[in-house]
């Protein structure tokens, strides 16, 4: 076979890797619930989708999440299912760190035998594995989305003279500085959802008359996001958004 007949042209669409985060109360769960019903099932690792109209299974441990992702995974066509979402990352991050604490007899991660720092290594690698099972449903054709919650970091630069630094909104995990590098590293896509003020004139002045909701898509110094694709750098959190996000439908 020669080497030419391997070539691919043009650009190819297939599932994505999305990771959704941002402030409590902004509408994450809501807006992936938009998504087909039909085609969609939710993991619920905490409650996140009670009065929400969609197709969902609730998660309790990680061990049950695993042998839960295997049997979607055999019935992937009998589901009918396009799009897996996680709700939330964060709570699943946490019911792995008491898995692995369970496994190896240990009462807290930083009790796991074997050296300083084992069970937040062997949390990385088992993140990995993961993630790798989540890679399968790309595979198949079936888009992740994984939902967290944001938290505010403070960053230190040493060319920084002033010392002072600045603050910077990115995602939560409780084994945060091996685990957020990890996952936002696998995802086409980590969006930021919050809120924007809306300002009118008055009287010559500025006056906040509201809050907007929108979805920052690129990276700042003041929050975490990016993506694979031509997205716009800030979208309006509007009905039916993350459908066409994931539809192929916001590109430039």
């Amino acid at each position: 076979m020669g080497l030419e007949s391997l070539i691919q042209n043009g650009v190819t669409h297939t599932a994505r890797r999305i990771v959704i985060y941002g402030d409590p109360g902004v509408g994450k769960s809501t807006a992936c619930s938009e998504l087909d019903k039909n085609s969609t099932i939710f993991l619920d690792c905490e409650s996140g989708t009670a009065n929400l109209d969609v197709r969902r299974i609730r998660i309790n441990s990680y061990r049950e999440c695993i042998d839960i992702l295997r049997e979607i995974y055999k019935q992937k066509d009998k589901l009918n299912l396009k799009h897996l979402v996680i709700d939330g990352l964060d709570a699943l991050g946490d019911m792995m760190l008491l898995q692995i604490c369970k496994d190896n007899n240990a009462e807290t991660i930083e009790a796991v035998q074997g050296g300083y720092g084992k069970g937040y290594i062997i949390a990385a690698e088992q993140l990995r594995h993961l993630l790798k099972i989540f890679n399968t449903f790309i595979d198949m054709g079936v888009d992740v989305v994984l939902i967290g919650h944001s938290c505010l970091q403070h960053i230190d630069e040493p060319d920084d003279l002033t010392g002072k630094g600045y603050d910077h909104y990115t995602l939560y995990m409780s084994n945060a500085k091996k685990a957020v590098p990890i996952v936002t590293g696998w995802a086409d896509a980590v969006l930021y959802m919050t809120y924007d003020k809306v300002f009118v004139e008055a009287g010559g002045k500025n006056k906040a008359a509201g809050n907007k909701r929108v979805i920052y898509t690129e990276y700042s110094a003041a929050h975490e996001a990016k993506n694979r694709y031509r997205f716009p750098p800030k979208i309006d959190l509007t009905a039916g958004v993350i459908a066409k996000i994931c539809g192929n439908e916001m590109e430039k």
